[in-house]
């Protein structure tokens, strides 16, 4: 049967028909920020076939090389063709590469991020379900549940929680020569720099982040309850702050980056139910957490009341000793300074951009303002949405991902504007080349102080 449906995305109205794609299942369970990615498309089929990213919502269609993405407090649930159970966790992006239920052949690119897959009982000798990261690939063996975490860049953890899996350490080009483990039911290992290719018995501990990522049936169960900023809830304003231990061997090994951390702000302002959303390293979690648990807040209110909120927080550790290769666009003269609007229309703050080496930074030369939802007006939501994208060498912004939320309406128009920009590309040894960025948008009430 032929379903004919209209889709917003970051771009065009497009009107597709969804029998052009493969079909690879359905979203049943949301929590916001999430998306989806629909693969892109040949200029000749943009009319026929739905491409672009749009907010992930209950009862969403996915397709072959659709690209499932959340971010900090996001979650999403789907249902495969062959019905087996998908949950992605926070701060992650999982590619569906497959899912061909006829033959029982499944395939997926975890990015980044955890995920759980409750996969349905193999039957054909030719089935594979299996999911790849930069550093393992899983392959249940005759069907089960499994929990894949590839929230740091180096190390993947994999643990069997029913039935029976197979990992391979995918770090060489010749498969055969790769580590490999059989795991059953309760046990785990990881792979990567520094990893135990010796499975062990889940620890308690594993097997609570395992069970964390299962979507919850509401967005108040995500966080026992706590509010989410908008709607009447104003955000918790940060008023004394802790800065982590930095360990002298985590300088020396050039360990740098951010740990993301999922939590409630209570109502006397401090900080419980805390738990990483993306890791870095085991001490510098920790650490970060021992630091963010100091930390003291003005609470968030409904009603004139406070109450409790949930939050996504960021705690960086960046080397100081090192050649700085982090250049402030609005310091080279690009125009990507604040610029407060007498209405109210936000602006960006600022851009970072995270050059290397040899390379020329880009030059912002066409910026569109997000627009100030009327909704988030109304029920004084301000604030700053940081976003992470990746500048083209054609000049435009791809693979916008959310890594400070505000608020869903305003999080969505900060990346519809943003990815309007356009850039003279950065270049290196005389070629343009793709250059990451963080860029942040400011929403500010007019008549209040930036």
């Amino acid at each position: 049967m032929t379903h004919t449906l209209v889709a917003v995305g970051l771009g065009a109205l497009m009107v597709m028909t969804a029998s052009a794609q493969k079909d690879a299942g359905i979203i049943t369970r949301v929590i916001q920020p999430a998306w989806v990615e629909h693969a892109p498309v040949a200029p000749e089929r943009a009319g026929e076939i739905l491409s672009g990213r749009a907010m992930a919502t209950d009862k969403m269609p996915i397709y072959w090389d659709d690209t499932l993405l959340t971010s900090a407090g996001g979650c999403m649930r789907a249902t495969l063709e062959d019905g087996s159970i998908l949950n992605i966790g926070p701060v992650s992006a999982l590619r569906v590469r497959k899912v061909d239920a006829s033959t029982q052949q499944s395939e997926f690119q975890l990015q980044y991020g955890r995920t759980r897959a409750q996969v349905v009982h193999l039957t054909r000798p030719d089935s594979k379900f299996e999911v790849r990261t930069n550093r393992a690939i899983v392959r249940v063996l005759e069907g089960g549940d499994i929990y894949v975490d590839a929230s740091s860049p180096i190390t993947t953890f994999v643990m069997c929680i029913s039935g029976g899996v197979e990992v391979w350490e995918n770090a060489i080009p010749m498969p055969a020569l790769n580590k490999h483990v059989a795991l059953n039911a309760g046990e785990g290992a990881t792979f990567g720099v520094g990893g135990n290719l010796e499975k062990h018995v889940a620890t308690a501990e594993e097997l609570r982040r395992a069970e964390s990522q299962e979507a919850p049936a509401k967005s108040s169960d995500a966080f026992g309850g706590a509010f989410r900023i908008g709607g009447g809830v104003t955000a918790p304003q940060l008023i004394y702050r802790v800065e982590p231990k930095y360990p002298e061997e985590a300088r020396k090994a050039g360990l740098e980056g951010t740990v993301v951390l999922d939590a409630v702000v209570d109502p006397d302002g401090m900080i419980h139910n805390m738990r990483v959303v993306r890791s870095l390293d085991p001490v510098l979690d920790e650490n970060a957490m021992e630091a963010a648990r100091q930390w003291k807040f003005r609470p968030g209110m409904k009603e004139g009341k406070p109450v409790a909120v949930a939050a996504s927080i960021e705690v960086t550790f960046r080397r100081l000793d090192r050649p700085d290769v982090v250049q402030k666009a609005n310091q080279a003269g690009t125009d990507t300074g604040a610029v407060e609007s007498k209405t109210g229309t936000p602006a960006p703050r600022g851009i970072t951009l995270l050059t290397g080496d040899g390379v020329v930074a880009p030059v912002l030369i066409h910026r569109v303002e997000p627009e100030y939802t009327e909704e988030a007006r109304r029920a004084g939501v301000e604030g700053t949405v940081t976003l992470t994208v990746a500048i083209e060498p054609d000049g435009m912004i791809r693979n916008v991902r959310v890594i400070r939320s505000l608020n869903a309406s305003l999080d969505q128009k900060a990346i519809e504007a943003v990815t309007q920009w356009r850039f003279k590309p950065g270049f290196k040894d005389g070629k343009p080349v793709t250059v990451n960025a963080r860029i942040e948008i400011s929403f500010r009430l007019p008549g209040k102080a930036p």
